[in-house]
């Protein structure tokens, strides 16, 4: 039996996690490359017309949130990994799934992506910022 860091009690080294799963660094790498892809082809491509410049920053706002989603796995799914918060790390990846799934399927629509709801778009990234960062408050 040890000690293990944060717990008072003694743990069984056979209890201890041994496999570590690689698929929130899988989705978080696949996330970033959207994100910088979409951001690429947007200020690589906008100046081809119109529509595409609209529809490349559709997708260059969407990406932004499925980064801030996959920033947020790997960091959640690793510091939750003890088999008694694994319902916190559960509610706390699902929130932030559906958070964020939500908002890029807003920024879809080509309505949302007009000036007038830019302090709307502001809003919103701040509240995913935001919601990121959330996890960790209840580890203190």
């Amino acid at each position: 039996m040890i000690l293990a860091a944060g717990f008072k009690e003694k743990v069984n080294p056979d209890k201890v996690l041994n496999y570590i799963p690689r698929w929130p660094l899988v989705v978080h790498h696949f996330c970033a490359v959207f994100c910088l892809g979409a951001s690429a082809a947007y200020h690589f491509l906008w100046i081809k017309s119109e529509p595409v410049a609209k529809f490349l920053a559709q997708l260059d706002y969407g990406g932004i949130c499925l980064l801030i989603m996959g920033s947020t796995y790997p960091l959640t799914f690793y510091v939750f990994a003890c088999e008694k918060v694994f319902w916190v790390r559960n509610l706390f990846l699902i929130i932030s799934t559906i958070s964020n799934v939500g908002c890029f399927m807003l920024f879809m629509f080509p309505k949302f992506n007009s000036s007038e709801f830019r302090s709307v778009r502001a809003t919103l990234f701040i509240t995913l910022g935001i919601s990121a960062v959330a996890p960790f408050t209840y580890l203190s």
